[in-house]
């Protein structure tokens, strides 16, 4: 979306933000929904949800942080600080994730699947590389 595109939208309306992410994870992603749907224990699902929602974490924390970082190329001191910084979130995240995901019932799982399933776009959009 251009900038003369913002200013046809109605004042008020949502706006929305997006971030490549790999064939791969957008497979894995699909799956999981798809397994969570078809399932009746659901939560036998939920390893494999909290690792889908993991590596979308991930990849959007470097898609609109570091990313940018790298476009600005930011000098090697800040990097390095950045860099460790999220390295010490990198190792903490997964773990609240997989522990939270796995003390969820069946109805909730469901409910992050069903998220998952409206965040994910089809490829076939435009694409969202600056």
């Amino acid at each position: 979306m251009t900038t003369g595109d913002r200013e046809s939208q109605p004042e008020g309306a949502p706006g929305w933000v997006a971030f490549e992410i790999s064939s791969d994870l957008r497979q894995r992603a699909e799956a999981v929904v798809e397994n969570i749907r078809s399932d009746t224990d659901k939560r036998r699902h939920a390893p494999a949800l909290a690792e889908v929602v993991v590596a979308m974490t991930d990849r959007g924390l470097y898609y609109y942080f570091l990313h940018p970082l790298e476009e600005a190329k930011v000098g090697v001191v800040t990097r390095k600080a950045v860099d460790l910084a999220l390295g010490t979130a990198g190792r903490t995240l997964p773990m609240v994730v997989k522990k939270t995901v796995n003390s969820l019932n069946d109805e909730q799982i469901s409910s992050i699947a069903e998220f998952l399933d409206h965040i994910l776009l089809s490829g076939e959009e435009e694409s969202l590389n600056p």
